[in-house]
């Protein structure tokens, strides 16, 4: 065997050029596979990184075939008291409610989370410093404490001991710091401290808001548990009543509810890697193929001498196993280096609590992989060596040479077959994301500047301050100059909102709860739809008349109108916001009007359709709600510009810190930033798609080209002769591109009906246009067919170099 290795490393050496190319291209596919396994491993196949975290479950809501993941407090409760499945159940709000802290320097916003008490008992993991919340802090009007993650210790007060029993200012209010968390502790991820959430027991608000996560007993699985906690919560259904029928308890893994959305993006991505690994191979498999045929004079003439086929094949082998293995030595090189790109070209909120990196499982995927590449490698070169007669060696038998000129053809068609479907799911997306980004969102987004106020509930306890928050800030925002309109909401359009019943007046009483109207929850001040370009389209937008002290009123979107009011005029119809599913605190305590119908925007993003839209004046929200909105979100300002929208930053954090210096300012981008940031994910994709897909037809390239080269070497007697028998360049370059063209053109047909083929998979992924889409179907192959002709140019141009005279004269 080392007799075999040195032989391999000196053959090696003597075709640097060659050898220093097909090790790089093993590289390339090995390091790009194995940075997008290392990101699945940290996803999927490694647990949390929490003690005891394969006993850890996610408790839902589900209404097949949707999911609810959230719950609200008295559902909580009676799963944590009624149920024997979980050893400690917790919650824990999962909104990126954040903190003001003030009183520290300049004010800073930080992400913060309200959990129970059970919290960390949860997730198994002791506090660095100090220790987590008791019962009695975690009770409404309880003792306000606060434990910091292990980066914001460091971060903002040094690492200081000292920090325990000191007094933080959050959102107004003085919090005892008692805890510090290990640096290894993240959840949820962004999370920079934890408060109590202090929710009361004895509530029956049915707003769901919280998450719920468990730790099973031990031995019991997450299918008994659930059909545990679903009896327990058809008891809980059967005293308090059902928000919605079928209703059911789904118990999952967290890193399904984490990651579910990124499986299947994750799982195309690896099949393309794959691709391209294969192609990989393929194009060291020909260059091996040709290294082989200039050596059949060498294997006959082992043979010749005694060598048994045994040997010679284990020598072949053992030379593919060595390229392979340096391959993957640089490769994991590649890897390490590159998967901070690959992360980065993850979505944010879906990449890895996990540490992504190289470790035990995935080193031994990359070994599988080094063994898989030389196995693939070396089969060509050695069933050649099996299969092949002796004297038809020592003769230099020409069917020997069409014989391997026609493998090489294969491995080639292969490689093209799998380029044509890497390109094809690229193209897919490249044309659904470029639809989506023009998509009209039905608001012009252009010259619109956003950011987000968040604001201490303690500070603004009704909507009368809210009213008188809201008239301070848009009289001192529209006094900036350059500023055409401006408008304070509780979210932006696209943003995630609520969703509210409401009862129309004189309608019949629904007969199902699925036949209760609803719709999206949008309160803001009068210039809002100027703000945000949102046209009227008929009746009027609230203005500075509608305020709290004034009759209620509504604007409607087109879609309200055509769903609840098809065939009649909405155009003062009187609605009840909240009933049947809202408590009083949070429902109108009389009928509002219907005043206007704006347009429809796509609030569920650029990818989504029209939902059901109703916009309040944000003085005339009913007071329990508008307190849920100050606990739990900020406030959003949007400036509309006559130049450019980033200009307006200055001035509008200067109005703000004018009304409140300790009040800081977030988010602040412009509207298309925002729009676009709604596709975030699909563009990630794209561009993970797009980076393998032009990896792949750059090596599918280069095994064309290598294609023509051998051709053009094996057949050069042949030129020769043909040219003097009097073929012209025509002749010659039919010759050599003929071939080229039939071998790119049954691979690209493969490549086709595999791409048809697997289109139903990604499927759900692409917007706006089928998996059959002709243009791309089309568009591919024409790529494909261009960039090899570019290819062959430089073999064809050496094949009407040839000198006849020369070649005649040489033998």
């Amino acid at each position: 065997m080392l007799l075999d290795l040195k032989y391999g490393l000196r053959l090696l050496v003597k075709a640097p050029i060659a050898s220093a190319a097909a090790i790089l291209t093993l590289a390339l596919a090995i390091g790009a596979n194995t940075a997008i396994f290392s990101v699945v491993e940290a996803t999927f196949l490694r647990a949390l990184p929490f003690p005891d975290a394969e006993r850890l479950a996610q408790v839902e809501r589900l209404f097949p075939p949707d999911v609810a993941p959230n719950t609200s407090v008295p559902q909580y409760v009676f799963w944590r008291d009624h149920s024997d499945s979980f050893e400690v159940l917790c919650a824990y709000d999962w909104l990126d409610i954040g903190f003001n802290l003030t009183e520290q320097g300049d004010p800073l916003r930080l992400a913060g989370t309200r959990v129970t008490a059970s919290f960390f008992d949860t997730f198994s993991v002791r506090p660095e410093l100090g220790r987590t919340f008791n019962e009695s802090e975690d009770q409404p009007s309880g003792p306000l404490a606060v434990v910091l993650s292990n980066g914001l210790w460091g971060d903002l007060f040094g690492a200081d001991p000292a920090i325990l029993g000191k007094s933080l200012r959050l959102n107004g209010r003085l919090h005892e710091v008692i805890g510090v968390m290990p640096a290894g502790f993240r959840y949820p991820a962004a999370a920079q401290l934890w408060v109590p959430l202090q929710a009361d027991s004895g509530s029956t608000d049915r707003q769901a808001y919280l998450q719920v996560t468990g730790k099973l007993r031990v031995g019991l699985g997450a299918v008994p548990a659930a059909a545990e906690v679903t009896a327990v919560n058809d008891e809980f259904l059967s005293l308090m009543g059902a928000v919605s029928d079928g209703e059911v308890v789904s118990v999952r893994p967290p890193q399904t509810m984490l990651f579910g959305d990124l499986r299947q993006t994750l799982l195309i991505v690896t099949v393309v890697a794959a691709f391209v690994l294969l192609i990989a191979c393929g194009n060291v498999a020909s260059l091996q193929l040709a290294r082989g045929a200039e050596r059949r004079q060498e294997i006959a003439l082992r043979r010749s001498v005694g060598a048994p086929t045994s040997r010679i094949v284990r020598q072949l082998f053992t030379e593919s196993l060595l390229l392979a293995a340096l391959g993957g030595v640089l490769g994991l090189l590649l890897a390490l280096g590159g998967l901070r790109l690959v992360l980065d070209l993850v979505p944010a909120a879906s990449r890895p609590l996990a540490t992504v990196g190289l470790n035990v499982p995935v080193l031994l995927f990359a070994a599988l992989a080094t063994v898989g590449v030389a196995t693939i490698v070396g089969l060509l070169p050695v069933l050649r060596a099996r299969g092949a007669g002796m004297v038809g060696h020592l003769n230099d038998s020409t069917s020997r040479v069409v014989s391997g000129g026609r493998m090489r053809q294969v491995v080639v068609a292969g490689q093209i077959a799998l380029t044509v479907v890497a390109l094809v799911g690229a193209g897919l997306f490249i044309r659904s994301f470029l639809l989506l980004v023009n998509r009209d969102a039905g608001m012009v987004a252009d010259g619109v500047l956003t950011a987000h106020m968040p604001m201490a509930a303690s500070a603004y306890d009704g909507p009368e301050d809210w009213q008188a928050l809201s008239d301070t800030l848009v009289e001192a925002i529209m006094a900036i100059p350059g500023v055409e309109a401006a408008t304070a909401a509780t979210n932006l359009p696209m943003a995630n909102a609520p969703g509210m019943t409401f009862v129309i007046e004189g309608d019949p009483e629904p007969a199902t709860d699925d036949d209760v109207p609803s719709a999206h929850y949008r309160p803001g001040t009068p210039g809002y739809f100027e703000t945000f370009g949102i046209e009227i389209v008929r009746g009027r937008a609230f203005d500075e008349s509608d305020r709290l002290d004034s009759a209620g009123v509504v604007v409607i979107n087109q879609k309200a109108a055509d769903q609840y009011w098809s065939g009649r005029d909405p155009i003062g119809a009187q609605v009840t916001i909240g009933p049947p599913f809202f408590p009083p605190p949070f429902h109108d305590a009389s009928p509002r009007t219907v005043v206007g119908i704006a347009a429809n925007v796509l609030e569920g993003g650029l990818d989504s359709e029209p939902d059901a839209v109703v916009y309040v004046p944000l003085g005339q929200v009913p007071a329990g709600l508008m307190r849920r909105y100050v606990s739990l979100l900020p406030l959003a300002l949007a400036v509309r510009a006559n130049g450019a929208p980033e200009q307006m930053a200055p001035g509008l954090r200067q109005a703000v810190l004018a009304h409140d210096p300790n009040q800081p300012l977030m988010l602040i981008e412009t509207l298309n930033g925002y729009v676009r940031g709604t596709v975030a994910d699909r563009q990630s994709i794209m561009r993970l798609l797009v980076a393998f897909g032009g990896l792949a037809l750059l090596l599918a390239i280069i095994g064309v080209y290598g294609v023509a080269t051998y051709t053009v070497h094996q057949r050069t007697r042949e030129i020769g002769v043909r040219v003097a028998l009097g073929a012209g360049k025509g002749d010659v370059r039919s010759l050599v591109l003929g071939q080229g063209f039939i071998t790119i053109a049954v691979g690209a047909a493969v490549g086709i009906i595999a791409a048809l083929a697997l289109g139903d998979f990604a499927a759900s992924l692409v917007f706006g246009i089928g998996t059959r889409d002709p243009l791309t179907l089309t568009a591919v192959p024409v790529l494909l067919l261009s960039a090899a002709t570019a290819a062959m140019l430089l073999p064809v141009g050496r094949a009407l170099r040839i000198d006849p005279a020369t070649v005649l004269r040489d033998g």
